[in-house]
């Protein structure tokens, strides 16, 4: 029966480890998410480095076969058995790598100036504000925070922090 397991990869070696698998005909799926740095604007990393997850059918070809995989430092076992993950794991983990991986304006989009937010992190935990606008270049959000006496501050903060 096919299950996905967690299969150690030598250091550096996932997406070698990953054709590999894939010359095998085995599904293989490492979690990328985007660095966005003004230094290196689109290159990516694995979620969870030094592993990537195999769909296969352990029973037909067995433990010693994936640790001899070139790239390959065997499936993560506890107490000697290997570890299923559960597929609504899976399909979870490629749901929150794509929420991840959008572009910053489109996770933003669904705000518009003068929505009103909450801010559920950071030191302005709590706190109503409106919208004002997205920040492209610091990948922030501007708020129009009330304050004592009803003014109004701008404030920048990681857009993470919001809620509608």
């Amino acid at each position: 029966m096919m299950h996905w397991y967690v299969l150690r990869s030598k250091p550096l070696k996932e997406i070698f480890l990953s054709k590999q698998l894939g010359f095998r005909n085995i599904e293989a799926y490492i979690p990328f998410v985007l660095k966005r740095k003004k230094y290196d604007p689109k290159k990516s990393c694995n979620f969870f480095p030094g592993y990537i997850f195999v769909r296969i059918d352990l029973e037909k070809i067995g433990l010693s076969a994936l640790k001899w995989i070139p790239g390959s430092n065997g499936v993560v076992c506890f107490g000697g058995e290997p570890g299923v993950v559960p597929d609504a794991f899976i399909h979870q983990l490629r749901y929150k790598m794509d929420r991840l991986n959008e572009e910053p304006q489109a996770k933003w989009a669904r705000y518009q100036k003068g929505d009103r937010v909450e801010i559920k992190h950071g030191p302005f935990e709590g706190y109503l504000a409106v919208f004002d606008q997205y920040l492209p270049s610091s990948d922030r959000v501007r708020l129009m925070l009330k304050t004592i006496a009803e003014h109004q501050l701008k404030v920048e903060i990681p857009g993470e922090q919001l809620a509608k």
